[in-house]
């Protein structure tokens, strides 16, 4: 639904694509240094401005296939989703190890295709339950980099419409709006690409006379998730330490790529 100045989308999937509809065109120099990507919108005579975070619900991912032999086990007993279920295993406030989820390079604002991931903070008091907590913030404080960004090009952003799998558990939307400070809106499908094509069908088909009507009609919202102020001062100290660790890493993680290339 975001075919307006003001209603950002946020795609949780496997990576996470986060957009802006702007009304005048951006140029590279317009968002330079943050390697955003402009496109022509559907909507004639409008512009979509996105980011791109290419680990998002990947890193989950990447726990469970490597770590979470036992929680897939015990989900699959249950009955349960296995992410749900280790979703809930998680920590109940701010893990005290921090990740830099770039298992497959970094997206926007770095692009940086030989940046590996990492973990800091770990301490022999870390556990598994702190590791899930990490695993769940660390997208949400890579688009909180990118979210500053769209900040600084002072793009207003009213409302953020968050669609994809990721939607599913409200455990980790409360994390994601606490630690953006932002509210999260659902929307009532999970399927948005599926959505956008019935949406545009429907228009083509004449019985909208608009997109902007198509969308007003077709599009309900779920569910809204506040962020809580109980962790913000938390959070904004692991935030500053976050938008240090790619800087401090980058030709550590230069050299290890460069050394996994080099055994292939």
């Amino acid at each position: 639904g975001s075919i307006r100045e003001g209603i950002a989308a946020d795609i949780l999937g496997t990576a996470e694509i986060f957009g802006v509809t702007l009304e005048n065109r951006k140029t590279a120099l317009d968002i330079k240094p943050s390697h955003f990507a402009c496109y022509c919108h559907v909507v004639p005579g409008r512009f979509w401005l996105m980011s791109l975070n290419q680990t998002c619900g990947l890193l989950l991912k990447w726990y469970r296939d490597t770590f979470g032999e036992k929680e897939t086990e015990e989900a699959k007993k249950r009955g349960e989703d296995s992410f749900s279920f280790i979703i809930n295993q998680a920590k109940r406030s701010p893990a005290n190890a921090v990740i830099l989820p770039h298992l497959v390079g970094s997206g926007t604002p770095w692009i940086d295709a030989e940046s590996q991931g990492a973990i800091l903070g770990l301490t022999i008091n870390t556990d598994k339950s702190d590791i899930i907590r990490a695993i769940l913030e660390a997208p949400a404080y890579e688009q909180k980099v990118n979210l500053d960004f769209f900040k600084r090009f002072s793009l207003p952003i009213k409302e953020i419409r968050a669609t994809g799998g990721g939607t599913k558990s409200k455990i980790w939307l409360q994390i994601r709006a606490d630690i953006l400070n932002e509210t999260i809106t659902t929307v009532h499908t999970n399927e948005a690409s599926c959505l956008g094509a019935a949406i545009l069908a429907q228009y083509a088909l004449g019985k909208y006379s608009s997109l902007e009507e198509a969308v007003d009609q077709m599009v309900r919202v779920k569910i809204r998730i506040f962020p809580k102020r109980t962790y913000r001062d938390d959070y904004e100290l692991r935030y500053k330490v976050f938008t240090k660790i790619y800087p401090a890493l980058k030709q550590i993680n230069h050299l290890m790529s460069a050394i996994q290339q080099a055994r292939r």
